[in-house]
């Protein structure tokens, strides 16, 4: 685990250019890239030393100031994961898209089954028990006359996210028998915001995540209760708990098999414990049958069955792939297979091929991007859970996944790369017997995940089930260095002062050096203020061959002065004659835009037609839009215009039209502010470089012995 903990910490320094937005287009050089990398190396560090600092003040506080400042913590984060219900309501994209169609048509009465024979669910049935469980919850709502389940299901996925967090507080309190210690770990959930931005992903990312904290938090009192109640009772819990989570996400079962691992190890070093594991175990196992029944029984009741479902060697052959990830072209492969043999051959097959055309040294070099692909991204990829929430958009947009983005993504590099360091200094103290043998819990759960996206497909999100371990680990681990530093000598604490100062004056120099990646990079950069993602997957044909006119509407009272629409191109595009004409018009009518396309003029395949505005349209209040595409001649089409449609979610407010015909869903357009900038304005610069000053000081006096009075309160 340490050993992948390095290789991970490698990945966090020198992944971040992919995932930005003005470094990833400015940093084009060697002296660029040493600056950038450097930068997140220092700030892990400046940040590391704070965190011990603000862990120093928790145990300055007496008992009463530490239980003030832990329900603050929780009240803090508990508004902040509503708040961004609200704020970003974000609009279901891809899976989710369909779960929550699904749910809410069940829940509205115009679907009563999970539909085999449908595109969607024909070939994915592992979404099931999620889209019963949200049934459930709106069939409730609904009759409490709650209309917008979407937002029942935000707060509710708040709810699972806010939840887990007081489950894995208690646990981490119980095992490391501190009241501090559960404090600095909500601490550092805190100051870690990509997990509250995920709050409107309703997905089984997070819904996961209470079924992972109450087995931890039953695996805490299993091993610290000695009656045979609790014994029984927790046991049946996590019986239970692991059949149900691992049916909303099969990680789950990974803590429950490291819980079963730990028992074992244990129960061989003391024969004393036998009676007590056979009894967890027994226990465990009959509710574990009793949840896989009902389980299976409700999914049976829900669902028609399919002889089409994807096998699970398909998410195998896909984390094959160069970088690990979503393969649409095996994905396409397999959707035109008849069943789930047919498709299993066909996975086999390009498992074998993928795998020969690796040697030793490259199938590192795949599993070295692998895991930087969904371990070494501090932001959990977050900014794409929340863009669908563009229809609502607000100031803060443009800072947590617009134009000025950079900053967020930077600090939450920083921030998981502190985590990790801390989380390394655990796990080596724990090799040398230097903290409590509970922690193998924790650090085996981590290892399971770590070697499940070995072999399986990954994405960057799927790291949000386990950052609580990590987080935890951290924690722990940031008490082992405040405790080894505060027993220290007065020589290693002016080393720790030399060594500190060093660095701070280091980040200062990287100020200076760095002040053109933030002030004179004037880049082009977009602010999406309306988005329709690709959902279904639908296409509007022949516009231009049959002359067809299609209209969107749609609402924003954002400025914004380009709309972009989606479109699948042709095989043969430069071989096509077809012509269209897009028109924009406000909500007095008046054409503001148009453009006449050609598909001579475009010699590659494209993803997007770009409407652009003469100058920049500013709405008066919330203004109705109205977008046509008009086919003007053709004798052999270009382009498909791709739409979004579900049966009982509408992406956006407005209709879509075909020759003055309803069609259901809307067009996939972006409406974009299009303008040039850089990052930071100088004054600004300077402010967010004084500010990183001042942490810098308040930390030295906070953690590095400047006060003779210690105190510490366990």
């Amino acid at each position: 685990m340490g050993i992948l903990i390095c290789i991970t910490i490698s990945g966090i320094i020198i992944s971040y250019p992919e995932y930005g937005n003005y470094f990833s287009s400015t940093s084009q050089n060697g002296k660029e890239l040493f600056w950038l990398f450097t930068s997140i190396a220092v700030g892990g560090v400046i940040i590391t030393c704070t965190i011990l600092g603000l862990f120093r003040l928790i145990n300055k506080l007496s008992k009463k100031g530490l239980l003030i400042f832990t329900i603050a913590l929780f009240v803090i984060y508990g508004i902040s994961t509503v708040a961004i219900t609200y704020l970003f309501p974000t609009i279901p994209m891809t899976d989710s898209f369909y779960v929550h169609d699904q749910a809410v048509g069940m829940a509205h009465g115009t679907k009563d089954i999970i539909n085999g024979n449908s595109a969607y669910f024909r070939k994915y049935s592992n979404n099931n028990p999620l889209i019963i469980l949200l049934y459930f919850i709106y069939k409730i709502a609904c009759s409490l006359g709650i209309t917008d389940l979407l937002q029942v299901g935000r707060l509710f996925n708040a709810s699972c996210i806010t939840g887990s967090l007081v489950l894995f507080y208690f646990a981490i309190q119980k095992l490391s028998k501190r009241e501090t210690t559960g404090a600095k770990f909500v601490l550092l959930n805190l100051l870690f915001v990509p997990i509250i931005f995920m709050t409107s992903w309703v997905y089984t990312a997070t819904i996961c995540l209470p079924f992972i904290g109450g087995i931890m938090l039953c695996g805490a009192n299993l091993i610290k209760n000695q009656s045979k109640k609790s014994i029984i009772i927790n046991s049946a819990i996590i019986g239970v708990l692991s059949i149900v989570g691992y049916n909303i996400r099969p990680v789950v079962l990974i803590l429950s098999i490291a819980g079963f691992i730990c028992l074992v190890l244990w129960t061989v070093k003391d024969k004393k414990r036998f009676v007590k594991s056979a009894i967890m175990v027994g226990v465990c196992a009959v509710f574990a049958l009793g949840s896989f029944v009902t389980t299976k029984a409700l999914n049976n009741h829900y669902y028609t069955g399919s002889n089409g479902n994807f096998p699970l060697t398909h998410w195998v052959a896909m984390g094959l792939t160069k970088n690990g990830m979503y393969d649409p072209q095996l994905v396409k492969e397999n959707m035109r297979l008849s069943n789930t043999d047919e498709m299993k051959a066909n996975v086999n097959k390009h498992i074998k091929e993928r795998l020969s055309n690796y040697n030793a040294g490259s199938f590192i070099s795949h599993l070295y991007i692998k895991n930087g692909s969904i371990w070494a991204v501090g932001s959990l990829e977050y900014q794409s859970r929340l863009i669908g929430s563009a229809e609502k958009y607000t100031p803060l947009s443009k800072w947590l996944y617009g134009s000025k983005s950079d900053l967020m993504c930077l600090y939450t590099q920083m921030l998981w790369l502190s985590l990790h360091i801390l989380t390394l200094i655990y796990i080596i103290r724990f090799i040398f017997n230097k903290e409590s043998k509970y922690g193998l819990l924790q650090i085996l759960t981590l290892l399971g995940g770590y070697g499940f996206y070995m072999i399986w497909e990954v994405k960057i999100a799927y790291a949000v089930p386990f950052v609580f371990f990590i987080i935890g680990m951290a924690t722990l681990g940031g008490e082992s260095v405040e405790n080894a530093f505060a027993m220290s000598n007065a020589k290693v604490k002016n080393i720790g002062r030399i060594s500190y100062s060093a660095v701070a004056i280091f980040s200062i120099v990287l100020m200076f050096i760095g002040a053109p990646f933030f002030t004179d990079n004037v880049m082009k950069v977009s602010d999406k203020k309306l988005t329709v993602k690709s959902t279904h997957n639908c296409l509007i044909k022949k516009i231009a061959t049959r002359k067809r006119t299609v209209t969107q509407e749609f609402y924003t009272k954002e400025k914004f002065n380009r709309v972009y629409l989606n479109v699948a191109c042709r095989s043969n595009l430069s071989t096509s004659n077809s012509k269209y004409k897009i028109t924009l018009k406000n909500g007095k009518n008046k054409t503001i835009a148009t453009k006449l396309v050609d598909s001579k003029d475009y010699t590659k395949r494209i993803s997007d037609i770009k409407l652009k505005l003469p100058k920049k349209y500013t709405p008066s209040g919330e203004e109705k839009f109205k977008i046509t595409v008009k086919g003007i001649s053709g004798t052999k089409e270009a382009f498909n215009f791709g739409y979004s449609h579900g049966d009982d979610i509408d992406p956006i407010r407005g209709n879509l039209r075909t020759n003055g015909k309803l069609v259901k869903g809307d067009l996939r357009l972006t409406v974009s502010e299009i303008h040039k900038g850089s990052l930071l304005s100088p004054k600004r610069y300077c402010a967010f470089c004084v500010g990183i000053v001042l942490i810098e000081v308040i930390t030295a006096f906070l953690y590095l012995g400047f006060s003779k009075k210690k105190q510490y309160n366990d």
